[in-house]
């Protein structure tokens, strides 16, 4: 269930301040009746937390913004709230309920709403957080006492699945009451348990799971524990510093040679809270690089072409004079010839501009850079490749033709270009930035053609679940991406079946077009390879057995040596070549992807004869239940994208980037 908007609910979410940026996202909890004497103090500990938040996590913080989640109810959340403004901290406030039922709760405390006033209005987002269990349609009537601490605790449910870390300001006393602050605090840490998960999914999948930053201080309420005002252990306090510069690398080049030959130590379980910490230090440091990435290409003109050439062909119909035709025809497809012209279709751009403007931000960044990331990984590769074969050539030349030192300084040469790559790669992350990037920009494609075809799901919800360490950060993003648009409050778009129709020609044609070529071509590389390498492994033999018929007629046993010699060297540099081509076929993984690519285009061609099926039924107009079955259509397509996108993720983590050989 989505987000209810507000009227007049601040600022628009497309400020310059998040423009094709990805934030780092803070919720708040806690009690609502601390003792004013402490204001001033715990404003300071909060103040101290982003400050150090920023210096520790965020050194480069221009490039990433910091949203704070905050329901703006009276005590801690206010308090958090105007600590964050004052520091540049972007404000979007999920409430519990209706804002004329909320403001009953400050009855008799007209300071704390004169303040709910003034935070919502400069708050970029305002909205009732939906409960996980509310169902479409359902009225939850806030003045009972019973549905009113639920909807307290759907405000806090919310912040706990959309911050990346939580504020916790707390006497430590661990109530169950609902929608308490305990109660909230455990859901961040632990999970949001079954019970109050919409569906099994959500409740394994526990993608919510991050840490907290508790500040102790003491509330009102009798019999309370009263403590000290301070802030508990955190960050880095937890984990230690991570190793920089110098220390940095050669501790990464230690750990690079131990993983190469084999070495792979058993670590003791980490505390949950270590855990935590370290998890989230990885989605930061992601974040970051996304942003620096962005934001320094984004700076030349160079950068920023590339980010418009990929968001135009997010919305180019390669195809031919035929299109239309093949497009409604229900019967079987081909696919468009070679060379045929392509158009952009500026209307569904324009559309997807005006719907999904965050969405489409943010795809045109994370599909540039993983193109371009892409070209160093497959760079990274061939050069290994290269390297180790070149030193095969000059090894057998070494061994068996010319015993010369210059060969030797040579061979080690080549041996150490090798690893420079491989080092340089592994250091700087090219396998991981190219997969990371890609990943994202295909779950946000999914997304935005959902959004032009007006679902209104949560992108993150349909996300899998099978990859979770390895596309967590995408799933975050997405996820945040979600929150965004919670926050613009902009009422759903009716229904078109022009939308419906322009989803078909770009998405679903689109797709199946590129996966169909893409299965062929990668599985004709796949085979022509294997072929090449089959034919290396042969010809190995059959020099040899060349080579022992001539040696049979040759007298001269100065000659017959170095024709013996020549082809040792021969049959060896066929195994070798033998070995680099099956190895390069292997680690790009033609076969697998080609099997992958075939599924999936079968599954659109599929989807697109159901769909032309639908929307030629009635020609000039489109009933209520054919635009359902479009959209659900539509909807299990983009769920098969996102689990394809996934195990193509999954094939090329098992093939970390190495040293050929």
């Amino acid at each position: 269930m989505r987000a209810a908007p507000l009227p007049d609910s601040g600022q628009d979410p497309n400020e310059p301040g998040l423009h094709g940026r990805i934030p780092l996202v803070v919720g708040v909890t806690g009690h609502r009746d601390l003792w004013p004497d402490d204001f001033d103090a715990v404003k300071a500990k909060v103040a101290e937390i982003f400050r150090q938040l920023r210096e520790d996590y965020l050194p480069d913080h221009p490039d990433t913004p910091i949203i704070l989640l905050s329901a703006l109810a009276e005590g801690t959340d206010q308090l958090v709230a105007e600590v964050a403004l004052a520091n540049d901290i972007t404000l979007i406030a999920p409430l519990p309920m209706d804002e004329t039922e909320y403001r009953k709760d400050f009855a008799g405390h007209p300071g704390s709403d004169q303040k709910f006033v003034e935070l919502r209005e400069q708050a970029l987002g305002v909205f009732v957080a939906p409960h996980p269990l509310d169902k479409e349609g359902d009225r939850p009537d806030p003045s009972l006492p019973t549905e009113r601490d639920r909807r307290y605790q759907a405000a806090g449910l919310y912040i706990a699945r959309y911050s990346h870390v939580m504020i916790a300001i707390w006497n430590g006393d661990p109530t169950e009451a609902t929608g308490g602050t305990s109660q909230i605090v455990r859901f961040k840490r632990d999970g949001i348990p079954f019970e109050l998960s919409p569906d099994a999914r959500e409740a394994l999948d526990g993608s919510e799971i991050g840490p907290v930053i508790e500040i102790m201080a003491p509330r009102q309420k009798p019999g309370s524990p009263q403590v000290a005002i301070a802030i508990k252990p955190w960050g880095y306090e937890v984990t230690g510093r991570p190793l920089r510069g110098l220390w940095r690398l050669m501790r990464g080049g230690i750990d690079i040679v131990r993983t190469f030959f084999g070495y792979h130590p058993h670590d003791a379980p980490l505390d949950s809270k270590v855990r935590a910490w370290n998890v989230f230090r990885a989605l930061v440091n992601q974040t970051r690089r996304f942003n620096r990435e962005a934001a320094r290409r984004s700076a030349s003109q160079k950068g920023e072409d590339a980010f418009g050439n990929s968001l135009t062909e997010l919305f180019t119909d390669y195809a031919d004079a035929t299109a239309d035709i093949r497009r409604a025809t229900t019967g079987p497809i081909t696919p468009p010839p070679k060379g045929t012209k392509s158009v952009v279709l500026h209307r569904i751009k324009d559309d997807a501009v005006a719907v999904a403007r965050p969405w489409c931000e943010i795809y045109r960044r994370a599909d540039a850079l993983a193109l371009s990331w892409q070209a160093a990984f497959k760079d990274d590769w061939f050069k290994l490749f290269r390297a180790g074969f070149v030193a095969i050539i000059i090894f057998e030349v070494y061994a068996h033709i010319w015993h010369s030192w210059a060969l030797m300084i040579l061979y080690v040469l080549t041996l150490s270009y090798g690893f420079f790559r491989f080092f340089r790669a592994r250091l700087n992350y090219h396998q991981e930035r190219f997969l990371d990037y890609r990943a994202l920009a295909e779950a946000l494609r999914v997304a935005i053609f959902w959004k032009v075809a007006r679902i209104g799901r949560h992108v993150a919800d349909a996300y899998p679940i099978k990859q979770a360490s390895e596309l967590a950060w995408v799933k975050i993003v997405v996820r945040t991406l979600d929150m965004l648009e919670d926050a613009r409050g902009e009422p759903p778009t009716p229904d078109s079946r022009s939308a419906l129709d322009d989803v078909r020609q770009i998405w679903v044609v689109g797709q199946w077009n590129y996966f169909s070529g893409k299965s062929r071509g990668l599985n004709f590389l796949a085979e022509m390879r294997e072929e090449w390498s089959l034919a290396a492994l042969g010809a190995s033999p059959i020099v040899g057995l060349l080579g022992i018929m001539i040696l049979f007629f040759v007298h001269d046993e100065h000659l017959k040596k170095h024709l013996t010699e020549g082809m040792i060297v021969t049959m060896g540099l066929f195994v070798g070549a033998a070995a680099v081509i099956a190895g390069y076929t292997e680690q790009l993984a033609f076969k697998a992807q080609g099997r992958q690519y075939e599924r999936m285009s079968l599954l659109f061609e599929r989807a697109l004869l159901l769909v032309n099926k639908a929307l030629e039924a009635n020609p000039n107009a489109i009933a209520p239940n054919q635009i359902r079955t479009i959209k659900e259509l539509y909807e299990e397509l983009g769920r098969e994208a996102m689990k394809e996108n996934a195990e193509w993720v999954a094939i090329y983590r098992q093939r970390p980037i190495r040293p050929a050989g």
